[in-house]
């Protein structure tokens, strides 16, 4: 049993450190972690950091114990979204709970994209539906016209 956490682990830490360079987070030293649902409530993920010393812990919960959203739980997505709470800081501060959803949403996107090639034009036709705002345009200058009498 040891073994395999020892080997869970490993595939994680690989997972974070290719994620890491992705996001360009390489000053940081992540430690990975394996949590329980009692130790991480309602969480799947979590990150904490020491920004002074480049420190870092990913916790990741056991995958028998996770919470399975309506898009599937998916691993390398929790990990993901919780490296882009700590590019963006949007761990352990309740102000940041939409820039916590918006880094979900865009962890669940580029891991489909690296699987996926197909995926961002998927994303496009199911955005077809979706009226997007009117580009600003700045504003019409007007010149005064010389009337000559």
């Amino acid at each position: 049993m040891e073994q395999d956490k020892e080997k869970r682990l490993r595939v994680l830490s690989q997972c974070v450190a290719e994620w890491q360079n992705l996001l360009k987070l390489n000053e940081w030293n992540i430690v990975v972690s394996i949590g329980t649902r009692e130790t991480m409530g309602k969480k799947n993920g979590n990150i904490s950091y020491d920004r002074e010393n480049g420190q870092a812990l990913l916790t990741i919960v056991d995958p028998k114990e996770a919470i399975i959203y309506p898009f599937g739980y998916i691993e390398e997505a929790t990990i993901v979204a919780q490296l882009l709470n700590l590019r963006y800081e949007a761990v352990n501060d309740d102000s940041n709970v939409y820039l916590a959803r918006a880094n979900k949403i865009m962890a669940n996107l580029l891991v489909e994209l690296k699987y996926n090639s197909d995926a961002y034009h998927r994303i496009l036709q199911e955005m077809e539906g979706v009226e997007e705002p009117e580009p600003e345009r700045p504003p019409v200058k007007k010149t005064p016209r010389v009337i000559n009498a």
